[in-house]
């Protein structure tokens, strides 16, 4: 999934909407339970059943839409000292129905989605601004050639995530990224008349070393 500033006017939309009907479902969801202070998990009745499965079936793709939103779900959790245990931080998407185990409000799961709506809606504008601007086109290919590896690892079969994520993994997608820039960039100062004096730039910065 791309970082929500390399997208286009469609994908924003469609990110928009997932986030502002997942809302309307976590509504649905704590108002029909009920919070009980010795117990681990929030008492559901036969509605909020219901919509806890829409929401685990939407679970996640919402996640990695706020993470490409360039909002963290996570927040520090510290247990009682009567209890005592260790500081952690928790994934509050993906423990939305852990929320009573760790006597949280669900207005801080709340804060997370309405701030990861409020960043697709200010985006709308400036997906259409970029549109008109060519260099979002060619950042579109590099990332896009960037991905071809990862693609094909993931068509094989093995964990395309795991692979892109992992260090080898950032170094040879950072690799093709470069590559393919200096190559774009070269093309378009060919195609501008530029490259004789590029040449040349190059050859008298290596005669004078």
């Amino acid at each position: 999934m791309r970082f929500y500033t390399k997208i286009l006017p469609y994908e924003n939309k469609r990110r928009l909407k997932l986030l502002i009907d997942f809302r309307k479902e976590l509504i649905t969801y704590f108002n029909n339970t009920e919070f009980k202070f010795f117990d681990q998990y929030l008492s559901e009745n036969d509605e909020a059943r219901k919509v806890r499965i829409k929401i685990n079936l939407s679970l996640d793709e919402i996640y990695e839409i706020i993470l490409n939103a360039g909002i963290s779900p996570y927040i520090t959790y510290t247990p009682p000292p009567a209890i005592g245990g260790f500081i952690k931080n928790i994934d509050l998407i993906h423990n939305i129905f852990h929320i009573q185990m760790y006597k949280m409000s669900p207005a801080e799961l709340f804060d997370v989605i309405e701030r990861a709506i409020g960043r697709y809606e200010r985006n709308k504008r400036r997906v259409i601004f970029r549109l008109l601007n060519p260099f979002f086109y060619i950042g579109i290919a590099l990332d896009f050639i960037a991905e071809l590896p990862f693609i094909l690892i993931g068509r094989i079969g093995f964990d395309r995530k795991k692979a892109e994520s992992s260090f080898i993994g950032r170094i040879v997608k950072g690799f093709l990224q470069l590559v393919s820039f200096l190559a774009a960039s070269f093309a378009v100062l060919n195609y501008l008349g530029y490259m004789d004096a590029v040449r040349e730039f190059i050859r008298r910065s290596l005669t004078k070393n």
